[in-house]
């Protein structure tokens, strides 16, 4: 059974074979010869050239894009530190004047002018303008009459 078939397709093998045009473009069903000089043998096919194709080229690559440096922001103005003003201390101040009456101040403030009113030896009203100073040093600025004030001290409050 196996042969009846392989006998079915060996015929319809030759009869496609010979329906073919060779490979000289003769047809032998037209009255073409496959005999040439090859003496009686059949030319051989010809083995395809394969058809070069264009080798394709990489493309060039991309220009780079710069990548943004980031700019550091500035830095902010140093702000001045304020610098503590010191609390001026106080002083007790004595102010002597001629005719040996005293006058107490207390809360002068250092760096400050205080006034003190007193009398002459000889008894008339008299005023001094008196400076203190750091550490209560003072000094008498100005005095309405001459030899209003003896002495002046201050001591820290």
């Amino acid at each position: 059974m196996h042969s009846t078939y392989l006998i079915f397709i060996l015929a319809a093998f030759v009869s496609l074979t010979n329906a073919l045009p060779l490979a000289d473009n003769t047809d032998p069903q037209a009255g073409g010869t496959q005999e040439t000089d090859t003496f009686g043998h059949k030319k051989p096919k010809p083995i395809p050239v394969p058809v070069p194709f264009p080798v394709p080229f990489p493309a060039p690559a991309p220009a780079p894009v710069p990548v943004p440096v980031p700019v550091p922001a500035p830095a902010p103005a140093p702000q001045p530190v304020p610098i503590p003003v010191p609390v001026k201390g106080t002083c007790q101040c004595t102010v002597v004047f001629a005719d040996k009456s005293t006058q107490l101040l207390s809360n002068v403030l250092v760096d400050s002018t205080v006034g003190a009113t007193g009398q002459t030896a000889s008894g008339v009203a008299c005023s001094a303008q008196l400076s203190v100073g750091p550490g209560c040093g003072v000094g008498v600025v100005d005095q309405s009459v001459d030899g209003c004030t003896v002495s002046q001290a201050c001591a820290p409050q």
